[in-house]
C-alpha cells in the first residue's frame, strides 16, 4: 500500500489557533527517520503524534531496521500508536546508519502524499539525503536537525567537510533545529549557518503521561522490593560508556556507607561488554545489594519507575529521559554542559563537572539527607516542564517554523508568477502599441 493510504486520518481537535481549518487544512507533514520505534518515544515519535492529534495530515517514513536487535519491521504501511508509518526496505546497517537502496519507493510516497514540509530527523542520514535530493523535483520544504549532540569527532568531520555540507546539505535545507543552545551556537558560528535559518527548540516530555503519581509510587516500590523508607536515585537510558554509569556506581559507594537506605535503580540496556564491566564494578565496590538493574521498558511504563524514585542522576551525555523524570517531579543531578543548561532554569537540581566523582557523590548525599529540598526541587522541575518543556508548547514552535517555510515558498511562487505576467503582458513591447494606438485615436477624434 502506498500513496494516500499513508496519510493519518486525523480528527481536528479544538486546540485553538494551531489547528484552525486555515492552518491545518491541506497542510501535510512528512517525517523522515532513520530508525522509528514508537515503543521508545523520542522526538520523532511524540512530534508527529501530537501533530496528528492537532488535525494535520502526517506520515512517517523510515527504514525497516530496528534501533535495537535484528528483527526488522514489516515493510510497507504500518499503523502504530495512531501514526501511519511506511517502512522502506533497506540494504544494510553500517556504523549506526541505514543504507536505503531504493529511492524510487521514497519518490512515489512523496509524490502521492505531496507534503508541504518534510522534517528530517538527522539530516546526515542516508534516508534524509534522499529526501534532500528529491526536493527540487517535488517542490516541498525541508527542515530538520543534524544530530541531538555533537561529539568532538563529529565536530571535526563537519568542519573538515564544510564545503561539501554547504553544497549538499546546508544550501538545500530551509530551516535547521537545535535542541540546545550549544548546538545552536555551533551551527551559526562554526558552520556559518545564517541565524535566520537556525531555531532553538528544546526536547520535551508528554505531561499527561509523565506526571507525579503517589499511588503508582507505592505499587512500583512493592514490585521492586523497596521499602517506604528507602531513598531511591534512578538512571534510565542506554548503557554506554559515554553515559558514565560507572562513575555513578563509584560515587554511590560512600553514600551507601553513610546511608544504608540509599538504593540505585538502573533502567536500560547496552553492549554486553559494558554491562559486564558494570557488573564487575558493582561486585568490586561491594554495592550489589543496593543496586537494582531493570532491562529497557516500554516508554509508557517509565513513569511508574520515576514515581518510585526520589531523584534522578545522569553523570554523562544528556538524554530526553532527563525531562521525563523532571515531569514526574524529580530533582535532577546532571553533568555540567552547554547542552543542558536550560534543564536547570528553575533551580530544580544540580550540575557538576563530568568525571568529578567526589562532587557527584556529595550532591547525591545532599539529596539523600534532605527530603524537604528534594520536594522543593521536584516541584520546580515539574513546573519547568509544564511551562517550557512539554510537547504541547514545543509542537506549536515546530509548526510555526513549518508555516513560515511554506509561506516563504508561496511568496516566491507568487513572485515568479508576477514576474511572468509582467514579462508576458506588461512589458514595453505589448504596452507601447496599445498606448500609441489610443493616442492616435484621440488625435483623430479631436
Amino acid at each position: 500500500m502506498m500513496g494516500h493510504d499513508v496519510i493519518v486520518k486525523a480528527i481536528k481537535f479544538d486546540k485553538g489557533e494551531l489547528n484552525s481549518s486555515e492552518n491545518t487544512g491541506k497542510f501535510r507533514i512528512m517525517h523522515v527517520v532513520n530508525f522509528f520505534d514508537p515503543r521508545l518515544g523520542y522526538t520523532e515519535f511524540y512530534l508527529p503524534k501530537k501533530q496528528a492529534e492537532y488535525g494535520f495530515e502526517v506520515c512517517v517514513v523510515s527504514s525497516d531496521y530496528p534501533l535495537y536487535g535484528n528483527q526488522r519491521w514489516s515493510q510497507g504501511l504500518n499503523k502504530l500508536e495512531g501514526i501511519d508509518i511506511f517502512y522502506l526496505r533497506s540494504a544494510c546497517r553500517f556504523r549506526g546508519n541505514v543504507l536505503v537502496f531504493n529511492p524510487f519507493s521514497l519518490r512515489k510516497i512523496i509524490r502521492d502524499f505531496s507534503p508541504d514540509v518534510i522534517h528530517c530527523h538527522d539530516l546526515l542520514s542516508p534516508l534524509s539525503q534522499e529526501a534532500l535530493l528529491l526536493k527540487g523535483s517535488c517542490g516541498y520544504k525541508v527542515v530538520g536537525d543534524l544530530i541531538t549532540g555533537i561529539s568532538p569527532l563529529a565536530s571535526l568531520l563537519l568542519l573538515s567537510f564544510k564545503r561539501f555540507f554547504d553544497f549538499s546539505l546546508l544550501g538545500r535545507v530551509d530551516s535547521l533545529f537545535a535542541c540546545n543552545k550549544a548546538l545552536e551556537k555551533f551551527l551559526i558560528e562554526a558552520l556559518g549557518v545564517s541565524p535566520s535559518k537556525v531555531h532553538f527548540i528544546p526536547l520535551g516530555a508528554e505531561v499527561e503521561l509523565f506526571k507525579p503519581d503517589k499511588n503508582q509510587r507505592e505499587k512500583t516500590r512493592n514490585l521492586l522490593g523497596l521499602l517506604p523508607e528507602d531513598v531511591i536515585a534512578i538512571h534510565t537510558g542506554k548503557f554506554l560508556p559515554s553515559k558514565r554509569i560507572h562513575d555513578l556506581l563509584v560515587a554511590s559507594k560512600p553514600v551507601i556507607e553513610q546511608c544504608k537506605d540509599f538504593k540505585l535503580v538502573l533502567i536500560g540496556d547496552g553492549p554486553p561488554s559494558y554491562k559486564g564491566r558494570l557488573g564487575f564494578l558493582m561486585k568490586k565496590l561491594g554495592i550489589e545489594g543496593n543496586v537494582l538493574t531493570v532491562k529497557t521498558v516500554h516508554r509508557t511504563e517509565l513513569p511508574n519507575f520515576y514515581n518510585a524514585a526520589d531523584f534522578a542522576v545522569w553523570p554523562g551525555t544528556f538524554s530526553i529521559s532527563i525531562i521525563e523524570a523532571m515531569a514526574c517531579g524529580l530533582p535532577i543531578v546532571i553533568a555540567k554542559s552547554n547542552w543542558t543548561t536550560h534543564y536547570l532554569e528553575y533551580e530544580n537540581g544540580y550540575s557538576f563537572k563530568a568525571k568529578d566523582i567526589n562532587v557527584l557523590s556529595s550532591l547525591i548525599l545532599k539529596l539523600v539527607q534532605e527530603p524537604t529540598l528534594r520536594r522543593k526541587m521536584g516541584d520546580m522541575a515539574r513546573k519547568l516542564v509544564e511551562e517550557k518543556l512539554n510537547w504541547e508548547i514545543i509542537t506549536n514552535q515546530y509548526v510555526d517554523v513549518y508555516r513560515k517555510a511554506r509561506n516563504e515558498q508561496s511568496r516566491k511562487r507568487m513572485s515568479r508568477q508576477s514576474r511572468k505576467i509582467v514579462e508576458q503582458k506588461l512589458n514595453w513591447n505589448t504596452i507601447s502599441p496599445a498606448v500609441f494606438g489610443s493616442l492616435s485615436a484621440f488625435q483623430i477624434s479631436s
